[in-house]
Order: C-alpha cells, then structure tokens, then sequence
C-alpha cells in the first residue's frame, strides 16, 4: 500500500510539472526515492492549484511552452506506463508475497509438527535405548547363565566320556571275568563229570605210571610208526603226556597230521579235531587209543588192535565206556576197537531240536504262503548262515551254549550238516498236516539247492532225503 501510495504522489508531481511548463526532468534518483519510499526533501514542490496558475501565466509568457509541454506529457505517458508495469510488478508481488506468506506459514506449521514427531521420535529413541539397555542387561544374565550350564554341561559330558570309558573297561574287564568263570565252569563240569566216568581201566597219577612201564617202549608194540596224533587230555594232561610218549618212543603231533597212523583221545578230546583227524585219514587205518589203553597196551608189551575180534569186543570195548572221545566215535557209527576210513566214509549225526526256537528261524528263514520269502532270498540267507554272517547277530544264540555247539563252526561240515537235518526234520514234522503243503515242498527245494550249491565232497556226512 505504501508503494501505492508513492506512485500516486510520483503521477500528481508530474501533471503538476506538465501544468507549469517546469522543464526540469523527474530523474531515476526522484523516482527511486517515491517508489522505495524515501524521505522527501524539507522544500515540497508547490500545491496542484499552484501549479495550474502558473502554468497559465506562464503559458501567456514563454513561445515555447506548447513543445516543452508535449515534451512532459510524452515523459509523463512514458512515466505513466513505467508506472503501470511497476504497478502490475506490485500487484504481482502481493500475490507472490501472501501465497509466500501462506506457504511460510504452512512451512511453519509443517515445522512445528516436525519438531513434535522428531521430539516423540526423540522420545520414543530413548525409550528404545532404555529397553535395549534393559534388554542388554538381560541378555547378558541370560548369556551368562548359559555359558554357565554350557561349561557345567562340557564338564559333565566330560565326566560322562570319562565314565564310559571307564564302564567299557570294566565291561571288557567283566566280559574277560565271564568268560574265564564260564571256562572254569566248563572245566569244572567237566573234570566233574571226567572223575565219575569211569572206564575199565584207570591210572591218573604219574609217579604210578612211570613205575609201572618202567622197562616197557615202542619198540614192544610191533607198530609201523612212532607218529601218534594226541587230541585232547586227561586223565593226564597233554603236556606231561607227551613229555611220557617220547620216554617210550613215540613221536606225538597234532591232530590232522597226515603222518600219524595212530590217534590218541584224551577225555576232553574236541569233535571238530576229532572230525579233522579223520578226514585226513580217509582210505586209511588207524588205531585208535586212549590215554588208559596206550598205558595198558604198554604195560602188557602188546598191540591190542592185533588181537582177535573176540579180544577186542570183551576186553577193549569196556574202556569205551565213561570215555566220551571214544562214545562220540561210536556215535559216528565207525566200527572201533577195529578202525578203518572207508573212501564211501560219511559223518552221520543225530541232533535234538526240541527247542523254543532254532538259529535258522530267530534270524528270518521263513518258508509258506503267509509270511515265506522268496527262494533266492531263502538261498542267500541259508549261505550266509553257512559262512558265519550271522554269528555275531544278537538273534542267533537262542539257547545253551552246549545246543549252539550242535551247530558247529562256519564253513564246516557240521554246520551244512545241521542246517540240513534240521530242514529234513520239519518236513517229517510237517508234511502231513494240511495247509503246509507250500512250505514242504519249499524246504525240499531248499535241502535240493543246499545239495547242489553248499555241499562239497570233503564234508563226508550222509545227506538227508528230500523224500522223508
């Protein structure tokens, strides 16, 4: 408004100028000073009507007051039309100036309602500090009491380390004491029942056996060979009865030894080296002692095997009795006192299964229509029972370690041998009932295969009929 006003002063000054033919010109310097709104000089220039009475003097006086004139009004035009674009720049400006004043405003309130967020945001900083802080601390603790229970869990996972291994080793320490109380017990068992067997003739002390073939040897005995294979002991034991043989000539070896035409059974005698021993001699003759015969056929200087059948029926037969090497051979059905490996020769067994469950059966050979496997899996299983695969399984030791005996060793003609029987026996059990027709003739297919693929020559025992 106050440029307004100005502008109206600076248009009056220059009618007033025009009205008295003044010829002095409105300078840049007048012009700046009304529209910047400058004090005026202390001498104002003279009134409207002032003016308007001197320029009609003047205008009677001065020639040339008509082209000065059109000079002022020209100037005043110009000056009319600056003044209108400073004017339109004015009015331009206002506007410029309220929406800058509205926008500054809006801008300061936006500025307030930042300054309020950024003083929540501010605030709600610091209240998540606080929390982190508090969540730190807590983490902390809670850190704390796990590396605690960590460190006390190494520990005692130590301590546990430590226990098994200490549990091993006593396991192992048990498992050793086991295992020498089951041999004690075994030995036990059997020297027990050794000393009440009883056979026809019996000397068990050495001073006594020493005094009585004193002047007696090898020699005496007309026999082709020194070689005598010695399995097994007692009454005397292997060691002090070796060192004896040798005093009277005999060269003792192992049992299996090719060279050894004579055999010698202590009590305790193995089957399996029995089998072995025999085996190797097939096609052959063999005499076969025991420790109380070889004693007698030396204290009498005679052979007993030389001697008649009737000889050798009433007087060696009863040292077979209570002698349970010498049983066993009579359970092979070999025809001793008189020894003789046929080439045709074949183990025959007889076996007891009446049993809850047999090896076979505890790891999974299962024949039939309900739960039967397959036949390569049944071959397959009944093979690997023949290697021994299964023979550290939790399963296969269901009963008495004397039963699991009956079983034999794997690859040996024992173990094809029981397999065998057995299957032969439950098709005798079963092949007249009805419904078990599949699982007979199955276990003929089974006894077929295990003929054909498992049995070798050498085992020499008489194969059960698939027929039974």
């Amino acid at each position: 408004m106050e440029k307004s006003n100005s502008l109206k002063d600076l248009k009056n000054l220059l009618q007033s100028k025009v009205a008295t033919n003044n010829p002095q010109p409105i300078t840049n310097i007048s012009l700046t000073r009304l529209v910047s709104n400058e004090p005026k000089p202390v001498n104002r220039l003279p009134t409207a009507s002032s003016k308007a009475d001197k320029t009609i003097s003047s205008e009677s006086q001065s020639p040339l007051a008509d082209e000065s004139k059109a000079k002022l009004q020209k100037t005043l035009r110009d000056q009319e039309q600056k003044i209108a674009v400073l004017e339109g720049q004015l009015t331009a400006s206002d506007r410029d100036k309220k929406k800058l004043t509205i926008d500054l405003e809006q801008l300061n309130q936006k500025l307030r309602t930042a300054e309020r967020e950024i003083a929540l945001s501010i605030q709600k900083a610091q209240d998540l500090r606080q929390q982190r802080d508090e969540w730190r601390s807590e983490h902390n603790h809670i850190q704390g009491k796990i590396e605690a229970q960590a460190r006390y869990a190494h520990d005692a996972l130590s301590k546990l380390r430590h226990l098994e291994i200490k549990n091993a080793e006593y396991q192992l320490k048990l498992d050793k004491s086991d295992q020498k109380i089951t041999t004690l017990k075994e030995e036990i068992a059997d020297y027990v029942a050794l000393t009440e067997q009883t056979t026809a003739f019996s000397i068990d002390h050495l001073a006594v056996l020493e005094w009585l073939t004193a002047d007696s040897h090898f020699r005496e005995l007309n026999l082709e060979s020194p070689y005598i294979a010695v399995i097994g002991e007692r009454p005397f034991s292997k060691r002090e009865f070796d060192v004896w043989l040798r005093k009277k000539g005999f060269k003792p070896v192992n049992g299996g030894d090719s060279r050894a035409s004579l055999l010698l059974l202590g009590r305790s005698a193995n089957e399996f080296d029995i089998e072995g021993h025999l085996m190797e001699k097939i096609g052959e003759e063999i005499r076969v002692f025991s420790q109380e015969l070889i004693i007698a056929s030396l204290i009498t200087c005679s052979d007993p095997f030389s001697r008649s059948k009737a000889f050798q029926n009433k007087t060696l037969k009863p040292f077979a009795d209570g002698h349970p090497a010498l049983s066993y051979l009579r359970e092979l059905r070999l025809p001793w006192p008189s020894l003789e490996i046929a080439e045709n020769f074949e183990f025959v067994y007889t076996y007891d299964d009446a049993v809850k469950e047999t090896p076979l059966h505890a790891i999974g050979y299962r024949v039939g229509v309900t739960a039967g496997l397959s036949s390569l899996k049944r071959h397959e299983l009944l093979k690997d029972v023949l290697n021994g695969v299964y023979d550290s399984h939790s399963d296969w030791d269901v009963e008495s370690a004397e039963y699991m005996a009956t079983w034999g060793q794997p690859k040996t003609r024992r173990r094809l041998c029981r397999m065998a029987y057995h299957i032969a026996a439950q098709i005798a059990n079963k092949k007249r009932r009805k419904n078990h027709e599949q699982a007979v003739e199955e276990w003929r297919n089974d006894l077929d295969w295990m003929r054909k693929n498992l049995y070798k020559k050498s085992f020499k025992f008489e194969w059960p009929s698939t027929r039974v």
